[in-house]
């Protein structure tokens, strides 16, 4: 141990030490030393030292050391658990393999896509047959042929990510905390995993999902209890039928069964800076700039401060130095405060009034009951030219006024709501070249309900969002296909509540 006083220097004397009796002391301990001494006096160092100032003494706590049965492992033991680990590498090893293979039998499909459409057009079809009756057999099996291949590449999407699952499984440890009811009169802000509701609280009751965005800032849709039993019943019927049933009983009246996603409220970043007034802010500073001002701007931007010689750093920062004057009269001049703050106040006001418009759209007498993705906020995304507008403070505003449950949107903006399969983007011309529109859906599941019908993509998400929501605080267990971590326990107890819901629920 080594003694300090307040000048660093070392004390050595006893006597000496006495007289710096409030000195703060810096002390270097060797941990082995300390080990040893309360080994050969019993007492287990706990690892916490008091000095005391002015004493003689170091005081260590410490607790008994008991006599215990030893921990180490029998020969027996040692062989099981070894033998436990090399049956789990195996099946980690089998489980790449597969995962590898199907990546290969993935990279396939995709080829033979690019190649058929480098091959086949519609368009030059429908010109060289001339809208004849040659000419529709031959588009209708060039479709035919691509809902095929699309549905292969899915299916391999899906075989990957099953596989994904089972080797994170292996290492997956679940919670241990359970989930309680919510009070039916009260409020809350909680995640879905940590709630439950009774039915008979929410009979009546209207829901709402809400999608979050970074182009998109939100996307909510309103459904009821009859629309998530009618996803409920599909699921049951694809998932529990062999595939003669399930056609007989979906597709012979689809134009019955099939309905698509609610009418949703959607929210804009333009919308927000309009509403908010941040777009009469810009036109305010683009309309009171002098031409000087914009000079100064302009002659700023050709001389960045991210250059990589430190003299041409020091003369660009001497050029952004010498026009901060220019800058901080005008940007912080009086008038400009004042509309600074005002559009602070302006922006408060907004948030509770955009708040009360999407509670209004989905429900104008009672509160609805809100489900939230918990992902899509725009934090650290590096796509530049969007305003980030989103986050979690609209949950929890509307947490004050309704029970709000954040979900996991895990799988939500790539399965079918009707098959439970993945889902494709559909085609665009884009420069006279075929891209992908990544703002739309399409199954191309030949037996889905909702086969070949394009989707809008976010809301399709928010409704994937308040199904996965609704069945994890009404059955404890949310649907398999939106559930990071599936077990064939939960499966068979989502699978059994679900159809005793539907069995029992009348609207």
């Amino acid at each position: 141990m080594e003694v300090t006083t307040f000048q660093n220097k070392p004390i050595k004397a006893a006597s000496k030490a006495l007289d710096y009796k409030s000195a703060v002391f810096s002390s270097f301990f060797d941990i082995r030393a300390i080990h040893s001494i309360c080994k050969s006096n019993s007492p287990v160092f706990a690892h916490i030292l008091r000095l005391l100032p002015g004493c003689k003494t170091v005081r260590v706590l410490g607790k008994l050391r008991h006599p215990s049965i030893s921990d180490a492992p029998t020969a027996s033991e040692g062989t099981n658990s070894s033998s436990i680990s090399a049956a789990a590498d195996r099946r980690v090893a089998l489980l790449k393999a597969e995962k590898e293979s199907s990546q290969r039998e993935l990279k396939q499909h995709r080829k033979a896509l690019a190649d058929f459409h480098r091959s086949t057009s519609i368009r030059k079809l429908q010109q060289d047959f001339n809208h004849t009756s040659e000419a529709k057999n031959a588009i209708k099996m060039v479709k035919k042929r691509t809902h095929e291949l699309e549905f292969d590449i899915a299916e391999a999407r899906r075989k990957i990510q099953l596989k994904k699952q089972k080797i994170q499984a292996l290492s997956w440890v679940p919670s241990n905390k359970q989930p309680t009811f919510v009070d039916n009169n009260a409020t809350c802000y909680q995640r879905a995993e940590d709630s439950l509701v009774k039915l008979e609280d929410i009979r009546g009751a209207t829901f709402c999902s809400t999608d979050n965005g970074l182009v998109t800032v939100t996307e909510t849709v309103a459904f009821s209890l009859d629309d998530f039993k009618y996803y409920i019943n599909l699921r049951n019927y694809t998932r529990n039928l062999d595939s003669a049933k399930a056609i007989h009983l979906l597709t012979f009246m689809a134009a019955d069964v099939f309905r698509p996603p609610p009418p949703s409220f959607k929210v804009n970043p333009k919308n927000c800076s309009h509403w908010r007034g941040l777009t009469d802010f810009q036109k305010y500073i683009k309309r009171h700039k002098t031409k000087e001002l914009k000079q100064t701007e302009k002659r700023m931007s050709e001389y960045p401060l991210n250059v990589s010689s430190m003299a041409e750093l020091g003369d660009n920062y001497t050029v952004h130095q010498s026009a901060a004057p220019f800058l901080r009269a005008f940007y912080y001049s009086t008038p400009m405060g004042k509309r600074r703050r005002r559009l602070e106040f302006r922006s408060k006001k907004f948030k509770q009034k955009l708040l009360h418009r999407e509670r209004a759209f989905c429900s104008k007498t009672t509160p609805p009951i809100m489900f939230i993705g918990d992902r899509g906020y725009g934090t650290g995304s590096y796509i530049k030219k969007h305003q980030r507008v989103g986050g979690p403070w609209q949950g929890k505003l509307h947490g004050s006024n309704t029970k709000v449950f954040v979900t996991n949107e895990y799988n939500s903006s790539q399965t079918c709501l009707y098959c439970y399969r993945k889902l494709s983007h559909t085609y665009k011309q884009k420069e006279g070249k075929k891209t992908l529109n990544r703002g739309s859906f399409i199954c191309h599941n030949p037996e889905c309900v909702g086969r070949f019908r394009v989707l809008p993509r976010d809301r399709v998400s928010a409704m994937a969002i308040g199904l996965a929501g609704l069945s994890q605080v009404l059955f404890g267990v949310t649907i398999p296909e939106f559930d990071p971590h599936p077990t064939a326990a939960k499966s068979k107890e989502f699978n059994k509540k679900a159809e005793e819901f539907c069995r029992t629920f009348i609207v």
